[in-house]
Order: structure tokens, then C-alpha cells, then sequence
């Protein structure tokens, strides 16, 4: 078992792995949150008149960055184990991740491959990942 696909969007990670020609699925909670108003903080706007500005955009920026490491880190932990590694997914997060596993050590010499998809059902899922590592 030294060959893994992952499906991965900001809402989660899907790794697929084949045990005798079944597929096996293990499902990853990103954690990243939407909008998130943070008490005492106010509101993400400005008022006009007196001059009363208010912008939480670099808390609101620093807080998403931060979650989305600590998502990528958590992908990252669970693949090591893995000698080809096919990404793919909607977004950008699989190339995010990409260049997250290229900073690692010990991600080099490993066959990391990237492709873009559109969401898929689970049988969609299977197949795509049957295709790409049994090549």
C-alpha cells in the first residue's frame, strides 16, 4: 500500500487507497471555518459621517492562513506513509498543498501528482483514483 489518492477542497480531504483491488476511504475534517464574527470585534464595515472605521480584514486573513496550514500539516501527516500521491479537486487548496508537501523533506523523491476535478460522487471518486494509480 504505497499508493494514495486524495480529494481535497477547504471543506475536507477524502484519501483513497486500494487493499486487494478494494477501495478503502478515510475521510479528513479540514476545521477551516466561514464567516466568523468574533465577539467585541464589531462590525466588519464602515460608517460613514463621523468618520468611524472599523476593518478586520487582517484578523479575518491571519485567522483563515492560520487554519489553512494547520489543515494542510494534518493532510500532509496522514499521506507521509505514501510513495505516490495523486492530488486532485476543485480550488486551489490541492496546489496549496502541493507546494506545502514540496517545502517537507521528507516528501522528496516521491511521485506527487496534480489534477483538477470538479466535485464527485463517491463511485466518481473510486474510479478516478483507480485510473491514476494503477497507470
Amino acid at each position: 500500500m504505497d499508493k494514495v489518492a486524495v480529494w481535497i477542497d477547504q471543506s475536507g480531504a477524502r484519501m483513497i487507497t486500494f487493499e486487494g483491488g478494494s477501495p478503502k476511504t478515510e475521510d479528513i475534517d479540514s476545521g477551516i471555518e466561514g464567516q466568523q464574527r468574533i465577539d467585541g470585534e464589531g462590525k466588519n464595515a464602515s460608517q460613514f459621517g463621523e468618520g468611524n472605521f472599523t476593518n478586520n480584514e487582517h484578523t479575518e486573513n491571519n485567522r483563515k492562513a492560520n487554519e489553512i496550514s494547520s489543515y494542510l500539516k494534518t493532510v500532509s501527516n496522514r499521506i507521509s506513509g505514501f510513495q505516490h500521491i495523486v492530488l486532485f479537486g476543485p480550488g486551489n487548496v490541492k496546489d496549496q498543498l502541493k507546494n506545502h508537501l514540496d517545502g517537507i523533506k521528507a516528501f522528496d523523491g516521491k511521485k506527487i501528482e496534480v489534477h483538477t476535478s470538479d466535485k464527485l460522487t463517491d463511485n466518481q471518486l473510486v474510479a478516478f483514483a483507480r485510473e491514476h494509480l494503477t497507470q
